[in-house]
């Protein structure tokens, strides 16, 4: 049927052709070289995926049988871990060691024959008591189904390529896969990797950090706070194997370096510069020198070292166009930035934005055959698109040879949304015409299901989609305190929804999207508040409070910035259904809320928030799950699940 080398890439191994890592949700990836004990063939055993994670394969409603396939790669002593493994919710095992089971890197499978699939998916979960599940492969076999991958409709590609907040957006053609990193801020895990194979459907596949920095009280929201920087625009590259990723922090004041040989779902080593570089890009130059060119209107380069972890002591260190906006105009409201280098055909490519007074925020380009120079400048793009320009990008290339303008749009509260422009060359220069609604090619019509998603909370860890605001504390959430449950918990007493840690968020969309949770408010105390908000600085929220010994169902609008409750009505259950709604539509920027006590029958709560993407945060707005505590610590909130849709 399909056969799956965990953690790993296609492999043939007893005769099965096994697919590259894939229908994973969590979980990190190891390998080793070490031969195998009790196998004549050793790769499959010798990449894992490990952690608390599942695995939810699409298959037709049926029977099936599997082998499961394991090795204990990283232990050597017995101990060192136990975990258990369910299919379709029926325990297989309970706290396996594997080494006290087979020892040391020794092949080991299990059978399961008869697994019932009635929901299109077959799911697999391992949960660890004693450090991480691990699994090296999957075999799934069955007589009467067969394999079902989701069916989409095809469609022309149009504009905005992604109607949400994805922005700074650096992208990468790797063979026929793109990848793509884009500014998060101040959300946890940062730098998003983003995967495409048609440059209009783009999956989150991985993070370039999981915390920044772990000991930094404006990062942990420890008296102060990162809202509106964190890490600011990034750059991708890759080269002889091994990715490359750069941004920088105006909260630590330092640029960081990433790199990983595996960019789907592997871990990245973290270099970090002593100085801050404003919109950095990298260059892996062909003479396996590289750089970094950075600045606002004087774009500077600086020279790294061989392997890119470090500033090169006596390297280049110049300033290689001395203002960038001159090219555009005189008087600007927002001088040249947002660099990004690239070498095509031979030709240095440094683009910028600039923002002339009275037009639109505008693409310019400066080329040179030396890296340091002396470039000359065009304008590439000047067009006013719903109110916007579309600028800040770089160019990217199709497998057959078209090139396109990767670029994004101010759209308000939304946020900053990219788009498809494409391009020729003329006598070496990237030409842009109109901004089309329309493009020229087919795609399959996924909508935003690979960067925003529902979840029941049923896996051992969370959706890679999610991102907290701010450094999570450990202790604050669980998904195991209560299976198939989101617990929030309050480890302190904080003033509002700005100021408390373990905030869930996901990217609302355009043109119109709904955010639902079934909550569990049993565990909350006097003066605990959760819910669901439409979150950035002008927030709203319906969410239920408890004062007194009795829950409430509350609206709070922070369209006055003052935090300010306009509803509440007395709640007599501990189960209740919230909902946000927001309306993107032209911009209007429109939130509304509403609760229901069945799940079926809704009533409108409080007013509509004027949603207004504000630099406070710099990012637009995001469906956020929520618990805070204004009088004491100790209580929880159980979220049964988030329901996403573009109604």
């Amino acid at each position: 049927m399909i056969a799956i080398n965990a953690g790993g890439a296609a492999a043939e191994y007893a005769g099965i052709e096994f697919q590259a890592d894939q229908y994973f949700r969590g979980g990190s990836v190891n390998s080793t070289s070490d031969p195998i004990s009790g196998v004549d063939q050793d790769v499959l055993f010798q990449t894992e995926r490990y952690g608390n994670y599942s695995y939810e394969i699409p298959v037709s409603d049926g029977k099936y049988d599997l082998r499961l396939f394991f090795n204990e790669l990283y232990h050597s002593a017995e101990n060192g871990r136990a975990f258990s493994l369910a299919v379709e919710d029926q325990v297989i095992f309970t706290n396996l060691d594997l080494f006290k089971e087979v020892g040391h890197d020794t092949a080991y499978e299990r059978v399961v024959r008869g697994v019932n699939v009635s929901d299109g998916s077959l799911t697999i979960k391992l949960t660890a008591s004693v450090d991480n599940g691990t699994l090296s492969g999957i075999a799934v076999f069955s007589d009467t189904g067969e394999l079902q991958k989701p069916v989409y409709p095809i469609v022309r590609a149009t504009n905005p390529n992604i109607w949400a907040d994805v922005p700074d957006m650096s992208v990468i053609r790797v063979g026929d896969t793109y990848y793509m990193s884009s500014t998060t801020m101040h959300l946890n895990p940062g730098v998003p990797i983003m995967k495409s194979k048609d440059l209009k459907n783009w999956e989150v596949v991985n993070y370039a950090h999981t915390a920044l920095d772990a000991n930094n009280n404006a990062l942990n929201l420890n008296g102060s706070n990162a809202y509106g920087k964190g890490t600011w625009a990034s750059s991708i590259n890759y080269k002889n194997g091994t990715y490359y990723v750069t941004s920088f922090s105006y909260t630590t004041n330092r640029t960081y370096i990433w790199k990983t040989t595996n960019i789907e779902g592997g871990t990245w080593s973290q270099s970090v510069l002593p100085n801050l570089y404003h919109d950095s890009s990298l260059l892996l130059d062909d003479d396996g020198r590289n750089y970094l060119a950075y600045g606002s209107d004087q774009v500077r380069l600086i020279e790294l070292n061989a392997d890119a972890t470090a500033i090169k002591s006596g390297g280049i260190n110049q300033t290689i166009i001395q203002s960038a906006s001159a090219i555009a105009g005189t008087n600007f409201i927002l001088k040249a930035e947002g660099t990004q280098i690239q070498k095509i055909n031979g030709w240095y490519y440094i683009s910028n934005i600039v923002w002339p007074s009275g037009g639109p925020r505008t693409q310019i380009v400066h080329r040179s055959r030396s890296i340091t120079g002396p470039y000359e400048g065009r304008v590439v793009l000047r067009e006013n698109v719903n109110g916007a320009g579309v600028a800040q990008g770089s160019y990217i290339s199709t497998p057959n040879g078209q090139w396109f303008l990767y670029a994004f749009r101010d759209s308000g509260a939304v946020g900053r949304i990219p788009y498809l422009v494409p391009v020729t060359w003329q006598n070496d220069w990237p030409v842009a015409g109109s901004v089309p609604a329309t493009l020229n090619f087919d795609v399959e019509d996924r909508q935003v299901s690979g960067l925003i998603r529902s979840d029941d909370f049923n896996s051992g860890s969370l959706d890679i989609v999610w991102q907290w605001n701010h450094n999570p504390e450990t202790n604050g959430w669980s998904l195991t305190d209560r299976p198939g449950f989101l617990r929030l918990k309050n480890t302190r007493v904080d003033a509002n929804i700005h100021a408390t840690r373990n905030t869930l968020t996901q990217r609302m969309f355009g043109p119109t999207s709904t955010g639902v949770v079934k909550l569990d408010v049993t565990g909350l105390k006097d003066g605990d508040t959760a819910g669901i908000a439409a979150f950035q600085d002008q927030y709203g929220y319906v969410a239920v409070n408890r004062s007194n010994g009795r829950n409430y169902v509350v609206m709070v609008n922070n369209n006055g910035k003052n935090h300010t409750e306009v509803a509440r009505v007395p709640l007599d259950q501990e189960i209740v259904y919230l909902r946000v709604r927001g309306d993107f539509r032209n911009q209007t920027d429109k939130a509304t809320f509403a609760y229901s006590l069945d799940g079926n029958n809704w009533t409108s709560l409080g007013n509509t928030l004027q949603m207004s993407y504000e630099l406070t945060h710099f990012m637009g707005y995001r469906f956020a799950l929520f618990n805070f505590a204004r009088q004491s610590a100790g209580g929880y909130a159980d979220f049964d699940y988030f329901q996403v849709s573009a109604e």
